[in-house]
């Protein structure tokens, strides 16, 4: 079931990358020859208006092909390389524009279904912490931080880091009775962001939950900036990637990602769709790289024509695209390799 999971994982993320270069290609009256889920000898494949579509064997990928990407077809009306260079980055840019659009709507559509979070009932206890000094016990409800309402577990952090090391009072329930505590939080490293943060030393209650929903119009304000704030931790990477912070060998492929989506599949929808949205913003962004036989590659050329007001010669841009599926083809094998000794350590 887990491989089921990935495959149609995959299937959507490629699926919408090049349902965009299709759609903006049909608009601007390029002719579509084939386009493929996949890569490799089709497995399926059905012919309609001139337009073969087809699943393949290699669920790694996927393309559109066009009339007159080859420059023996140019000089046909329906052709891609007949269109000017306008059109022809406005065609690379949908695929990754699709994306985008495709991770902002299911991140709203997320905010409108809501989501489970944790109430402030203390759930665990840390030893050595400074609740477990004051005297904090698990089933604890917290009232109030500092006379600051706490409505669920998130307001917890947020009071706290707003102090910092200074004593705080909380105000507590413990069955019918209700105790104050003095607390003052410690320092430690923040293992999901970087920097530090400050702790009392208690975990949430996985029981002890509300569905909270937020309105059409909260949904849409909150759906988008989490697609924005995903894109910027996108580009941090890739920015630590680049200056060497992170390690290339950190790098994953296909199959790290089939296998995060197989895992997310099982563990529930709500995971699986935010792997879909994560995944679908990195993917949008990485294909705008300015990397040869990439989308941004393409538009890179298309816009260097602009600029001098006539085609980069034939030869040329036949050279640039072997030159960029190398290239690609290169960075395959290395992002294989990761995940393959990744997989063999256990990670």
């Amino acid at each position: 079931m887990t491989f089921v999971y990935a495959l149609i994982f995959v299937g959507i993320l490629i699926f919408i990358h090049e349902m965009g270069h299709f759609l903006v290609a049909r608009i601007m009256r390029v002719r579509v020859k084939k386009f493929s889920i996949g890569f490799g000898p089709s497995i399926l494949k059905i012919k309609k208006k001139g337009t073969e579509y087809a699943i393949s064997l290699i669920p790694f990928g996927g393309y559109v092909r066009m009339l007159g990407e080859t420059p023996d077809e140019k000089n046909q009306p329906d052709s891609y390389l007949s269109k000017p260079p306008s059109t022809r980055a406005l065609i690379a840019f949908a695929g990754s524009f699709f994306n985008f659009i495709s991770a902002v709507f299911l991140c709203i559509m997320l905010e409108m279904i809501g989501s489970d979070v944790p109430l402030p009932y203390v759930g665990e206890v840390m030893n050595g912490y400074p609740a477990e000094k004051a005297g904090i016990l698990p089933g604890d409800f917290i009232l109030e931080i500092e006379g600051t309402k706490i409505e669920v577990w998130s307001d917890i952090h947020r009071v706290v880091n707003q102090y910092g090391e200074r004593e705080l009072n909380f105000l507590v329930k413990r069955g019918e009775e209700i105790i104050s505590f003095k607390i003052k939080p410690v320092k430690e490293k923040d293992e999901n962001e970087e920097g530090e943060r400050f702790v009392v030393g208690i975990k949430s209650s996985p029981e002890k939950t509300r569905r909270i929903r937020k309105g059409f119009f909260g949904s849409i304000v909150s759906g988008t900036k989490t697609t924005f704030v995903i894109s910027g931790a996108t580009f941090k990477a890739l920015w630590k990637l680049i200056t060497g912070q992170i390690p290339a060998s950190e790098l994953r492929g296909p199959i790290f990602i089939m296998k995060t989506a197989g895992k997310a599949g099982k563990e529930g929808w709500r995971k699986f769709v935010y792997l879909l949205v994560l995944i679908s913003v990195n993917l949008a962004i990485i294909n705008l790289l300015p990397i040869p036989a990439l989308d941004g590659g393409l538009i890179i050329i298309s816009l260097i024509e602009i600029i001098a007001r006539k085609d980069v010669p034939d030869k040329l841009r036949l050279a640039i695209q072997v030159f960029g599926f190398f290239l690609l083809f290169l960075i395959f094998l290395f992002v294989l390799y990761n995940d393959i000794v990744h997989a063999l350590r256990g990670k």
